[in-house]
């Protein structure tokens, strides 16, 4: 659980602000509106898809592991 926690803060220090990691909506904004990533027509924060963004920002690597565990 140490490195799950570790993530959530350094996920927490990319995205500038505090967030629920878990909501789908909430990472949309962070990720979409927050951070300016491309987004295309749908907002998605799907795995196969934050895959695709993961050289858009570092942010990305450290979600794909957090959602490992």
């Amino acid at each position: 659980m140490q490195r799950r926690e570790d993530l959530e803060k350094q996920i927490y220090a990319l995205a500038g602000m505090e967030f629920n990691i878990n909501s789908s909506k909430q990472l949309g904004v962070i990720l979409y509106d927050e951070l300016g990533l491309p987004c295309g027509k749908k907002r998605s924060t799907a795995v196969d898809v934050l895959k695709k963004l993961i050289n858009t920002h570092p942010i990305i690597p450290f979600l794909l592991e957090y959602f490992k565990y």
